[in-house]
């Protein structure tokens, strides 16, 4: 499955909704203005293409009004953000760029 951008408070319920199963979801912290978040992008899409419904992957934008709780219950204080989520809980993390290798790493660890 594609990333999925969230762009709405629904869509932001939905995968508040997510986040409580005993699935991996993977939420990608970013801004639009970002230069390492549109180097990252590419990785984290083709992640999401290739997650065979393993795990889920999401884009929140942190320039949104309407995802600024969200933002701030997370601690994003440097972008990108890439925050692993399991039975609600973030199990992992990254800040910054990272390698395609080592972010699959991540998720064999956790799913």
């Amino acid at each position: 499955m594609a990333v999925q951008q969230v762009s709405s408070k629904e869509e932001l319920e939905q995968l508040l909704e997510r986040m409580k199963q005993n699935k991996l979801v993977i939420v990608d912290f970013y801004a639009d203005w970002c230069a390492p978040c549109k180097q990252l992008s590419p990785t984290m899409e083709r992640l999401g293409e290739n997650s065979h419904g393993g795990y889920d992957v999401y884009k929140v934008d942190v320039d949104n009004e309407d995802f600024r709780a969200f933002v701030a219950e997370n601690s994003i204080m440097s972008i990108p953000t890439v925050i692993f989520f399991k039975n609600n809980k973030a199990v992992d993390q990254f800040i910054g760029i990272r390698e395609e290798s080592h972010i699959k790493e991540m998720i064999a660890k956790h799913s």
